[in-house]
């Protein structure tokens, strides 16, 4: 192909979202996870003092998806019955990640830490209490705590760390239009308030998968 006529493929993925946004269609798998996975309204981000902190809104469907294919061998054949059953799974909370990492790439782990208790003093903190410092406030000022929360422990693998939380699925079914996740940071030297601007017809307007829904 001569090089003129070469797209990048930030072009297309782009296109794609662009078109599931511009109609409530049904989609594949493969479509449906880049869409979640990608759409600005889903996922947001945030960088100071050489942190980043992303924010990305988890839908059951992505979820179902995400713990079948890890099990399927052949990741294609989720059969509607069983998209279903573990789809109700995750259907009484609306989840997000959070995911905080160093722009220098470096383990946030050990950011400052002089010790091995220091260590040990963190990972209890991010393993039991940031449920203390993430929690949701909506357009009426209502403050929603997590129901609970999951942190990923990579052991060092990865320099990042994710969590996961689940709200309230009230957050979604009242009388909200919008609402922001907050994280009030004491750990990783912002020592303020960040957060997280979502709309709720922005988490109602996803598209639906085809076959399996």
């Amino acid at each position: 192909m001569k090089k003129g006529y070469e797209i990048p493929l930030i072009f297309f993925s782009g296109l794609l979202l662009l078109l599931i946004a511009s109609c409530n269609k049904e989609i594949g798998v493969d479509e449906y996870i880049i869409y979640m996975n990608e759409s600005k309204d889903l996922n947001k981000e945030i960088e100071q003092k050489g942190l980043s902190i992303s924010s990305s809104y988890k839908s059951s469907e992505l979820l179902a998806l995400t713990e079948l294919r890890k099990a399927a061998k052949n990741k294609s054949a989720i059969s509607k019955d069983i998209f279903k059953t573990e789809r109700e799974k995750f259907s009484n909370a609306v989840y997000f990640d959070l995911t905080m990492g160093l722009k220098n790439r470096e383990n946030i782990m050990t950011r400052g830490l002089a010790d091995q208790t220091q260590y040990a003093a963190m990972l209890g903190e991010l393993t039991y209490n940031m449920g203390e410092h993430v929690y949701v406030v909506t357009d009426t000022k209502d403050t929603l705590r997590s129901i609970t929360y999951n942190f990923s422990n990579t052991y060092g693998m990865s320099p990042d760390i994710k969590f996961l939380f689940a709200f309230p699925a009230r957050l979604l079914e009242g009388s909200y239009n919008s609402f922001e996740i907050v994280y009030n940071d004491r750990l990783f030297g912002l020592n303020k308030k960040v957060s997280f601007q979502y709309k709720v017809a922005d988490l109602k307007k996803h598209p639906h998968i085809k076959d399996l829904e």
